[in-house]
């Protein structure tokens, strides 16, 4: 998908990468395992308040639970809604992986000196693979496999942009 957006007179372009679809069972494993870490954390809470006061271990088991939920609801967020954007503007190409609530770490790489790679890998007679884009302080490599007939041609339309 590829839109191009005029603000302040910048011309960007974005390139889109989805998700491929996940199995339903995968993600109810994961909403459980959500669940879980939100929940066992407070029931644990009452059942030691009731039978052996307050403990500071309490605290600690709150931050793993919850630590480990954000976790598992990131990874399900990533595996029903994620995406990857590749932001082409005229000084740099910015990449940020998308969970629809979270956003991940913005990476940029330069354009006037970066490099465009396809990293193939084969999987059951279909080529797939990945992106890589290096400079000389920074790499970008997308997660999501896609085919490497689509990833030449994105590769192209990034050079044809900076061309």
């Amino acid at each position: 998908m590829e839109s191009k957006n005029k603000q302040n007179d910048i011309i960007t372009e974005i390139i889109e990468f989805e998700t491929p679809d996940s199995s339903r069972a995968s993600r109810i494993v994961l909403f459980i395992f959500i669940i879980l870490s939100f929940v066992l954390p407070i029931v644990g809470t009452v059942f030691v308040s009731i039978y052996m006061g307050f403990k500071l271990g309490i605290i600690l088991s709150y931050l793993i639970f919850w630590a480990t939920g954000i976790y598992f609801l990131k990874l399900y967020l990533w595996s029903k809604f994620g995406k990857e954007k590749l932001m082409l503007e005229p000084e740099k190409i910015i990449y940020i992986a998308d969970y629809k609530l979270f956003k991940g770490n913005m990476r940029e790489v330069y354009s006037k000196q970066f490099k465009i790679e396809v990293l193939e890998s084969f999987d059951e007679n279909k080529e797939y693979g990945t992106l890589m884009l290096t400079d000389n302080n920074a790499t970008i490599e997308t997660v999501i496999n896609l085919p490497v007939v689509d990833l030449f041609e994105i590769k192209k339309k990034i050079e044809k942009f900076y061309a």
